[in-house]
């Protein structure tokens, strides 16, 4: 799970017990910096390079004091698979704490009794945290925390990776010839070069999106780029048949019902050789952790079916979590906007095969480290 980001959004299954902790809400501290003026114990938000990898997490004081604590982990994705690893990292930031140890604990509410742990020594290299593992006894998935501590180690410095960082320029390079951002708001990512004539697809214009969420102009707008955009949906998608070499959209797969008919309509609207470029939340590092990732068969069953928009269905899903205690059919016609599918880099290779396979696509690839927030795919005609 991704508790850099769960720590910014003050994710309420997320303690961060320190003297002083800071997320950055989204702006990273300089860390050095800071540091260097830090006294007690702290957990601070950032950003450090191993072996020239860039990795997201806690610069962390290296005492009993500082405490990780993750509410009911094994009722959520991905612990709930009881996994070996939690795809996290800890490294000595200094030489006293080399040789330290961290415990990773998994230890019951009501009780407070253990019933997993082990622990690890702290080096200079990143060294992998597992999961807890064997359990002593019956486990009740909301009655057991886990919490990271460290045994000694007062006063020196680590670092506990949470992920490598993916970059996306990448996918986005893709995006070149003529396309389609759909969904850009009012900060599109795919810009106008040379090299890559761009159309913006948006159900409001940017106008009305200015008036709705900037309000306040916070963001920064390049209204040059207001002439771009397009009043639409992503199907049908306003293009013709065979006139794009890319489509490209981030955060917007998951609103989508009937996945596979959709990446069907945007096939014909696309060049040979043209691309799908989709950024999309990883359910074990976004807060689309308290959902079960969509089945396959699904999927499918919404292709033979044909539909195109989100069903009553999806919003009683999308309820349970999210408007517990509501009821679903007011947000379905009122058509709220909510994550409609929720995807793991397995469901997601499962559905682009798929695409190869049965929708004509020539070739897939996905982009993924554990705990990142999103991870990225292409699929080629």
């Amino acid at each position: 799970m991704n508790l850099v980001d769960m720590a910014r959004r003050g994710d309420k299954n997320l303690l961060l017990e320190a003297d002083l902790v800071a997320c950055g809400n989204g702006k990273w501290f300089p860390v050095k910096a800071l540091l260097s003026h830090l006294k007690g114990n702290y957990i601070v938000a950032s950003k450090r390079c191993f072996d020239g990898v860039l990795y997201r997490g806690f610069d962390l004081s290296a005492g009993e004091r500082t405490r990780l604590v993750l509410k009911s982990p094994l009722a959520w994705y991905p612990f709930c698979l009881r996994p070996d690893a939690t795809g996290w990292y800890i490294a000595a930031l200094d030489r006293r704490a080399e040789g330290s140890r961290l415990a990773i604990r998994l230890r019951r509410c009501t009780t407070g009794d253990i019933i997993a742990e082990q622990s690890i020594a702290v080096t200079k290299s990143l060294s992998s945290l597992g999961f807890p593992l064997p359990f002593r006894s019956r486990v009740d998935p909301w009655d057991s925390d886990l919490e990271l501590t460290f045994c000694d180690g007062t006063g020196s410095r680590a670092f506990l990776a949470v992920h490598r960082v993916l970059d996306r320029s990448e996918v986005i390079g893709l995006c070149q010839g003529r396309g389609i951002e759909l969904g850009p708001g009012l900060q599109p990512q795919i810009l106008p070069t040379g090299s890559c004539d761009v159309t913006y697809v948006e159900e409001s214009s940017p106008e009305e999106w200015n008036r709705l969420y900037n309000e306040k102009g916070t963001l920064e707008i390049d209204q040059s780029l207001w002439s771009r955009y397009t009043i639409g949906r992503a199907f049908p998608l306003p293009a013709e048949d065979g006139s794009l070499d890319f489509i490209f959209s981030s955060h917007l797969f998951e609103h989508l019902a009937n996945p596979l008919g959709h990446l069907e309509h945007w096939y014909a609207k696309l060049r040979q050789n043209g691309v799908i470029v989709g950024i999309v939340p990883d359910v074990g590092g976004s807060k689309d952790y308290v959902f079960e990732p969509c089945s396959i068969i699904d999927l499918l069953n919404e292709y033979a079916e044909g539909i195109v928009q989100p069903q009553l269905s999806h919003y009683r899903r999308w309820a349970v979590a999210r408007a517990p205690g509501r009821d679903p059919a007011w947000y379905w016609k009122a058509k709220r906007s909510i994550h409609v599918h929720f995807y793991t880099l397995e469901n997601m290779r499962a559905l682009l095969e798929i695409a190869v396979k049965q929708l004509g696509f020539r070739s897939f690839r996905v982009w993924y480290t554990p705990n990142h927030k999103d991870f990225y795919f292409v699929v080629e005609k």
